[in-house]
């Protein structure tokens, strides 16, 4: 039946949007949907005593990867992990709430569940399921859905679902009825997001107060550690080496490639049909269908264009190539001319017209240029490449630069050429006027997954036999190991790319053990832990730079707030006093705490609305530095302009905050209140 097909196709789309319903916090635990996952004895939590099956965990996360999936996106390990936590706080919460919803009798009867069903305001599923495709409900479906033997058991499954969600409306609508926003709530939001001020200001910076002008001993900042402790909390840490392995074709896999290339690009060069000699290769040997391309200089890979286009001699064969991964290879059929001239070129850049004319000597008695590119060049974009700039056309270089390429002898170097940038000894190694007729063979270069696989546990194996550290495996077998240190709470490894499991077997916090390969985003990585940081204070030598620099700042701000508090007169006598000038903030709001030349500085905004027009400031010691201020005007928002189309979006808006503000609140004291096993580093 259609509607069911329907239905049934779009389950993981309403699980998406239950899962993550009511601030993402609700979960669907008990529908049809998970009873068919086949719940079993594993356990992934246990909350208050009411267990959470591991089966059912899994069952959501996949429903989760699944709509990602369908929407396009790549699910990453990063990705993946975010959404197993996710999944397991829904769950969690959402046990939390059933437990609630029994306690407070927040129930739903047969009679509302048979007016979601066929009533005239059905629920959302049902609107979505049985559409008439004018807006309204096919009630004649629901109806025969509804006596259907065949999917009465489909059928049942909705009406949990209309009951649960109804339920939960009943729940979010109890906690949300303790929330309530006055007029002059509203008010007080219209003031606040329309009223503005204009202000002078006087300011000392922290960072213009010279070290030297304060003393510090180290009794001093030991003292302020002590005051300044709590902001050096720690949590939990791990520090971790890892090496990884990335499925990227070895040097082998690329050799056989090309040999095998080789081997094509003379039958390919010898043929008279090229499209039969492509069809009898498709799926063997090459990926790619029959095809004319044109290419240019510039959209060939660099290394094949210049091979390309030295000779463009129709029936002539460039490559094999290694490209991103692929091995591929151009017959020539013909050319065109080009839309201008390209050239491929190297330079040498350097700052002074001596040193070029010193280059060039060199070169003409025989040194490499690709060499001096790679020690004298300036240019740090491509002189580790010999100075290789790469193909280019017109209106790609300023102007000298391009007239002297354009104008070079193939292979010859000239210069030195004076641009905006420096002295420029150039070096054009190819140039092409027309443009490439071709037919192009490619093929992916075939990684040896199983052989990567292999290397990476040979590693765990080998370091295991002979007790030796991954770093010290890793310099045996001639592989680079690195190191991060990661904290409790993180999910994810910095800059790699992993899945879950490699999170929590570090968090197991086993020092010394090498892990089995765990899958990363390309490849494999192998971890072990080094050292494991109970939670707890930062010592005072592991910080004691840092607490250095905060005490010299807290310094400097008494400093500068004395200097200003000290200064009698107004406020031009004050700037003159302490060596420093009158600034304006013409624009001061609440919406946008930004003053010119200070930066955020939310109690420059706060003072200029608590002050009247003309009044001053006492010193103020802001974020980056202490400042006085005074109020040269102020536009004070009148309420009773607000519209009433206004006054209501504002008044949604502020129950919408608040309501998430209060269901937030009230799931968080749940849970703190909650006896919670998680059982995840065990299962997972």
């Amino acid at each position: 039946m259609g509607v069911m097909n329907k239905m049934r196709e779009s389950t993981k789309y309403i699980l998406w949007i239950l899962v993550f319903s009511f601030g993402g916090l609700w979960m669907l635990q008990d529908s049809g949907v998970f009873e068919t996952l086949g719940l079993g004895p594993r356990h992934l939590a246990v909350v208050n005593g009411e267990v959470i099956a591991f089966e059912t965990y899994q069952g959501a996360v996949q429903q989760q990867v699944e709509a990602y999936e369908q929407q396009g996106q790549e699910v990453t390990p990063q990705l993946r992990a975010f959404i197993e936590e996710r999944v397991y706080d829904a769950l969690v919460d959402n046990v939390l709430r059933e437990q609630e919803m029994e306690r407070l009798g927040v129930a739903v009867s047969d009679a509302e569940v048979a007016d979601l069903l066929y009533g005239d305001n059905p629920d959302v599923l049902i609107r979505q399921f049985f559409p008439d495709g004018q807006g309204g409900v096919d009630r004649e479906a629901v109806r025969n859905i509804a006596s259907s033997t065949e999917y009465r058991a489909d059928f049942i499954g909705i009406q949990e679902d209309v009951r649960r969600r109804r339920q939960q409306a009943k729940l979010d609508a109890l906690i949300g009825s303790t929330v309530r926003v006055t007029q002059a709530d509203v008010n007080d939001e219209y003031v606040r997001r329309n009223q503005s001020a204009a202000a002078r200001y006087v300011a000392l910076r922290y960072a213009d107060i010279p070290d030297a002008e304060i003393e510090v001993s180290d009794r001093d900042v030991e003292n302020y550690y002590r005051e300044i402790r709590e902001d050096f909390q720690r949590d939990k840490t791990f520090d971790v080496s890892y090496l990884t392995f990335e499925l990227a074709p070895a040097a082998e896999d690329s050799a056989n490639a090309l040999t095998r290339f080789r081997d094509i690009a003379i039958d390919f060069e010898d043929t008279t049909n090229d499209s039969i000699f492509v069809a009898n290769l498709i799926g063997r040997e090459i990926d790619n269908v029959y095809e004319v391309d044109t290419l240019s200089a510039t959209e060939a890979p660099a290394d094949a264009a210049t091979e390309l286009f030295r000779s463009l001699t129709p029936g002539t064969v460039a490559g094999p190539f290694i490209e991103n991964g692929e091995v591929l290879l151009y017959k020539v059929i013909g050319t065109v001319p080009a839309d201008g001239q390209t050239v491929r070129a190297r330079h040498i850049l350097v700052s002074e017209e001596a040193g070029a004319l010193n280059l060039l000597t060199e070169l003409s008695t025989g040194a490499s240029f690709e060499a001096l590119a790679a020690q004298h060049s300036t240019d740090t974009s491509n002189k580790d490449r010999g100075g290789d700039l790469g193909w280019f056309g017109e209106g790609r270089m300023v102007p000298e630069f391009q007239a002297a390429a354009f104008a070079a002898p193939i292979g010859e170097v000239v210069g030195p050429v004076q641009t905006q940038f420096g002295y420029h000894l150039i070096r054009v190694d190819a140039r092409a006027t027309q443009d490439a007729v071709v037919v192009p063979l490619r093929s992916e270069v075939t990684v040896d997954y199983d052989g990567v696989q292999e290397r990476a546990e040979d590693v765990q194996y080998f370091a295991e036999d002979a007790r030796r550290t991954l770093a010290e495996q890793a310099e045996q077998d001639g592989y680079t190991v690195r190191s991060v240190t990661i904290t409790d709470a993180q999910t994810t490894i910095p800059g790699l790319d992993a899945d879950a499991d490699a999170v929590r077997y570090i968090k197991r916090g086993r020092v010394g053990e090498i892990s089995q390969p765990f899958n990363t985003a390309d490849g494999f990585v192998v971890v072990e832990v080094t050292n494991v940081t109970e939670e707890g204070f930062r010592p005072f030598e592991e910080v004691a730079e840092q607490v250095r620099r905060r005490y010299l700042t807290a310094q400097k701000q008494e400093i500068a707030a004395q200097r200003l508090a000290g200064a009698t007169g107004d406020l031009d006598a004050v700037a003159s006093a302490v060596g420093s000038s009158v600034q304006t903030a013409p624009n001061v709001t609440y919406t946008n705490p930004t003053v010119p030349g200070l930066g955020r500085e939310t109690q420059f905004v706060g003072a200029a609305f608590g002050l009247s027009t003309g009044a001053s400031s006492q010193v103020i010691e802001g974020q980056t530095a202490a400042y006085m201020l005074q109020v040269t005007s102020k536009n004070v928002a009148d309420p009773s302009a607000m519209s009433d189309e206004d006054r209501d979006q504002i008044q949604e808006q502020l129950l919408g905050q608040k309501r998430q503000q209060v269901r937030q609140q009230w799931i968080e004291r749940l849970r703190d209140d909650a006896e919670i096993t998680d059982n995840r580093a065990l299962l997972l």
